[in-house]
């Protein structure tokens, strides 16, 4: 084990131990309301409801351009929520990671997940430019959009910069599958950025990276 992984298990405990904490009390609001329908019946009908309208998206894409925003977002946040996932994993013990799933598999993994993250970088420029700029009726002006349009936009430049950074530091076997981390990359070798400086520079990224996660 490194400092990293003591450091993530102090942080990584707080948060969850503070998530724990607030999600008891919403489990007790819910648990007091008194519904009409029993708690587990028609389990297949809301199986449904769920691959739907959660999954499907359904409702959100009721509107073209925002539905597609929306979406967007949602999909692109399961997709990289495993690389995420990876992050935490190969931070409590250094070799772990999911190469194990073979080497064709891991390299399209990791291009979605490029791929996604720049899709929502592009969707959360969509939704900033309608939330500052158009203004539609009914779209209100709520504080916390504003924070989690700022935590989510920085989260996904996070990302790209910490493979970007990682690539030009450490020549990872998959960056070529990273297609907009590995342009990134070449820009920064492009003005003569040291390998050194790259490797801090990944680390730096990493830990916002995951710090944001947990902020979360």
């Amino acid at each position: 084990m490194t400092w990293q992984t003591f450091v993530f298990l102090a942080v990584a405990g707080a948060a969850f131990g503070y998530s724990g904490y607030r999600f008891n009390i919403l489990y007790r609001l819910l648990k007091a309301q008194q519904g009409k329908l029993p708690p587990f019946g028609e389990v297949g009908p809301r199986i449904w409801t769920f691959i739907e309208y959660v999954l499907g998206q359904r409702a959100v894409l009721q509107k073209r351009a925002a539905g597609i925003m929306h979406a967007t977002i949602f999909w692109g946040f399961l997709i990289i929520s495993l690389g995420t996932l990876e992050q935490f994993v190969s931070t409590l013990y250094q070799p772990a990671n999911f190469e194990f799933i073979g080497h064709a598999p891991y390299a399209a993994l990791v291009f979605v997940q490029d791929f996604f993250t720049t899709a929502i970088l592009v969707a959360l420029s969509y939704a900033a430019y309608r939330r500052y700029i158009v203004r539609p009726e009914g779209l209100g002006k709520s504080r916390d959009a504003n924070i989690v349009l700022a935590m989510t936009s920085s989260l996904m430049v996070s990302i790209l910069l910490m493979n970007a950074f990682t690539i030009l530091g450490h020549k990872p076997e998959f960056a070529g599958s990273m297609f907009v981390s590995n342009w990134l990359a070449s820009s920064f070798e492009g003005i003569g950025m040291s390998t050194d400086a790259a490797q801090v520079l990944g680390l730096v990224f990493k830990w916002i990276h995951m710090l944001i996660v947990l902020g979360f």
